[in-house]
């Protein structure tokens, strides 16, 4: 079991296996900033996935905490 206590700022991704395998881990931390608003970094990093090849599924949910 997982237990986060998430914070403002924070942002979490979930994905099938074929987004880190066609998108480095520096591109996706680089996507994944705070100030990108969650539908946009999906847009471009499953466009990063399609400009790999994408020879993999590749689906990703994107959720940013914000100040309540």
């Amino acid at each position: 079991m997982l237990s986060l206590a998430p914070q403002p700022g924070d942002v979490f991704a979930v994905c099938t296996d074929g987004v880190p395998e066609q998108v480095p881990y520096q591109r996706l931390a680089q996507v994944l900033d705070p100030r990108t608003r969650p539908e946009r970094a999906v847009e471009a990093i499953l466009a990063d996935c399609r400009a790999a090849g994408g020879h993999d599924n590749a689906t990703l949910a994107v959720l940013r905490v914000d100040a309540a």
